[in-house]
């Protein structure tokens, strides 16, 4: 605990990113299907983990850059959100533009970019699209 915050380190060796693990080819060793059935674990985990920070008391926290690159995944099905630079608490969180320089422009919703505001929904909004990038990535690999 520093400054009130937790911080939790934790060595994943056998974790990598999502954007890691679909661009170095690991999925190839699984059925379709079921890598279908891990990546849906993965963001459940992670829907899950992002409805408790939010829900954080007194006031919710937001991650304010969920990308590929900040979701690592294991094979067991285990997910962590990781990189929390541009979190903060949910009541501050109109964003001077140095702090957006941080967040993967991919990933951040129109909301975001227009008027400088996190939410809860863009923390969701980038979420889904990491999620559906990676089904897209594991869908033209396998040729459908």
């Amino acid at each position: 605990v520093r400054n009130g915050f937790v911080y939790l380190l934790e060595r994943q060796k056998t974790a990598a990113t999502l954007w890691a693990f679909l661009h170095e080819d690991r999925e190839k060793s699984m059925k379709y299907d079921c890598f279908l059935r891990l990546m849906e674990q993965w963001e459940q985990k992670i829907c899950l983990a992002l409805c408790h920070l939010h829900h954080v008391r007194p006031k919710g926290i937001l991650h304010g850059d969920v990308s590929p690159k900040n979701i690592l995944v294991k094979k067991n099905g285990d997910a962590f959100l990781i990189d929390f630079n541009t979190s903060d608490f949910e009541k501050s969180m109109e964003l001077e533009s140095p702090r957006l320089w941080f967040a993967t422009e991919e990933f951040v919703s129109e909301q975001v970019k227009t008027r400088g505001m996190l939410s809860r929904e863009s923390d969701f909004y980038g979420l889904r699209k990491s999620f559906y990038l990676a089904r897209e990535i594991a869908r033209l690999r396998r040729g459908n």
